[in-house]
């Protein structure tokens, strides 16, 4: 440093405060104009999520306390919950959660699952939130919801997916972009979702919307059953895909090390059981045509107790447990049978370990996501010259 003047190369400047919590680079953006131009460029804002989701991974808790929801983080330490300040208040409707994305969440805000649906962005760590406008259509039935990002085109994008009451077939489809602010129909193959009962719950990787399935077995086909299976859609390329699953019963959906997922529970006799995770892994290639592959990664060991898998953190399993002398619950002072108590767990995939949360027990009624800060705006990104 020959200069008087005191002076950091750019790029170490950008090494400093992309490490930093989401309130601090936007404190910073009032230092400088300079400053305000870097903490406002895609490649900051990208660099700095990179950083949260691998440095500070947090789980997000949603429970409802009877007038709306409430939301807790649990940070890496895992010692206590905090609760999320500055929630948005919706009244007189119900939200729930549809999707946690690059540090955006994704709401569906309406009392039923079968009335129109509306939906709010918010960006908790930066205290941003945007009112999604109303889709096109006044749709009677039922619909499935996705949340994702486009990395070709930089955009967070919402899917709706129009079914019937009863067969839960797919009728319509719209995408809501946030980058043009509107919603737009798509023409997809009904043919290739023909019979295809979609579930709730859906995952978004690399630009692919997930959601578990179910097809009615026809007859003379092997099993009464119904044969469970994976619908994907591509945000890009707007197209839906059918992929076959390796078990046979109905698993969690989830993502462990950027790849989509399978959480399974078998119960063996006298209340014992384990844990399968199967990873998806995409061919490439000329001649694979975008086919998927089923890799089993681990079995656990058995335990004395009946897990179920709820999601993948820092690459261990989240799962509630219910132990032997819980299954059977005794009668409460009103004379009506306890529901079994279920307590939240992390599951160590190398070393074999449960360990309680702080939580305690988790809820029918509470959900759970993986959840890391960001500095993604609710309105148009800029643009980065070279």
């Amino acid at each position: 440093m020959d200069s008087h003047v005191p002076f950091l190369p750019r790029d170490i400047i950008t090494n400093i405060l992309k490490r930093l919590p989401v309130k601090f680079p936007i404190r910073f953006r009032c230092v400088c104009k300079d400053w305000k131009n870097l903490l406002k460029t895609p490649s900051f804002i990208s660099a700095h999520l990179h950083h949260s989701q691998n440095q500070n991974p947090f789980l997000l808790f949603t429970r409802f306390n009877g007038d709306h929801t409430l939301f807790d983080l649990l940070d890496c330490s895992m010692q206590q919950l905090v609760e999320v300040q500055n929630v948005p208040v919706i009244e007189w409707v119900r939200d729930r959660l549809v999707s946690s994305c690059n540090g955006l969440l994704c709401f569906r805000i309406d009392p039923s699952l079968t009335s129109p649906p509306s939906f709010l962005l918010w960006n908790p760590a930066a205290s941003e939130v945007r009112q999604v406008p109303g889709p096109l259509t006044d749709f009677d039935g039922l619909f499935f919801v996705g949340f994702g990002f486009n990395p070709i085109l930089y955009d967070y994008q919402i899917v709706i997916n129009y079914g019937t009451h009863f067969s839960r077939e797919v009728k319509r489809v719209e995408v809501y972009s946030l980058s043009v602010g509107s919603w737009k129909e798509i023409e997809f193959d009904e043919n290739l979702l023909e019979g295809i009962s979609l579930r709730l719950e859906s995952i978004t990787v690399n630009g692919v919307i997930f959601w578990l399935a179910s097809k009615q077995m026809m007859k003379g086909d092997d099993g009464d059953d119904d044969a469970h299976m994976i619908v994907s859609f591509n945000i890009a390329m707007e197209v839906f895909a059918l992929i076959q699953i390796p078990v046979s019963d109905s698993p969690r959906l989830t993502v462990y090390e950027g790849k989509p997922a399978l959480l399974v529970s078998t119960a063996s006799e006298n209340f014992k059981s384990f844990i399968d995770l199967w990873v998806m892994e995409e061919e490439t290639g000329l001649s694979s045509k975008g086919m998927w592959t089923w890799n089993k990664k681990y079995t656990s060991d058995v335990f004395p107790c009946i897990l179920s898998p709820l999601t993948i953190w820092r690459s261990q399993i989240v799962c509630n447990v219910v132990k032997p002398d819980e299954l059977f619950p005794g009668t409460n002072r009103e004379g009506m049978k306890d529901e079994p108590a279920t307590f939240l767990y992390l599951f160590n995939l190398t070393t074999n370990e449960l360990k309680m949360f702080p939580t305690g027990r988790l809820f029918p009624d509470d959900d759970i996501f993986n959840y890391c800060e960001s500095l993604e705006p609710l309105d148009n990104r800029q643009v980065e010259e070279p």
